[in-house]
């Protein structure tokens, strides 16, 4: 008897842990479907600390250096969410960066190459998964390519 009254006991724990869980948040070895990546963090760590300012003289020059990190190659942009990377470390957190009192962060992520190799990125996300996947999850410029 005292077994089985364990057994339920341990049952009804662990349920209450899984459903309680903050499972909205990003986690490492999470994957993310995102619209940008970077080959360094340098380009997303600028960016970000111009759009913490909250100017519109350091928004375009945000956009400006987004748009040279394109021209050169240093990022890539797709906006139907094809890149699917695999969340390796938070890099940083930025509080409340576009001003819609949601953190944003920066994550080194790893990619599988066209060859099949594991490539090292570095992306930006919002603090919350989306929950059905149908909200914009990742942090987007202005500027597109």
């Amino acid at each position: 008897m005292k077994k089985i009254f364990l057994s339920v006991i341990i049952t009804y724990l662990l349920t209450v842990n899984t459903l309680t869980a903050q499972d909205d948040k990003w986690h490492a070895g999470d994957f993310a479907r995102v619209v940008s990546m970077c080959n360094t963090s340098n380009v997303l760590e600028v960016m970000a600390d111009l759009m913490a300012e909250k100017t519109k003289e350091d928004d375009e020059l945000a956009d400006q250096v987004w748009y040279s990190a394109l021209q050169l190659g240093e990022c890539v942009f797709d906006g139907s969410y094809r890149y699917t990377v695999q969340l390796v470390e938070k890099l940083a957190v930025y509080p409340d960066l576009y001003g819609d009192k949601q953190n944003g962060e920066l994550w080194q992520a790893t990619v599988m190459g066209p060859t099949g190799r594991l490539v090292s990125v570095y992306v930006g996300l919002l603090e919350s998964k989306a929950s059905d996947g149908l909200i914009d999850q990742s942090l987007k410029p202005r500027i597109q390519s």
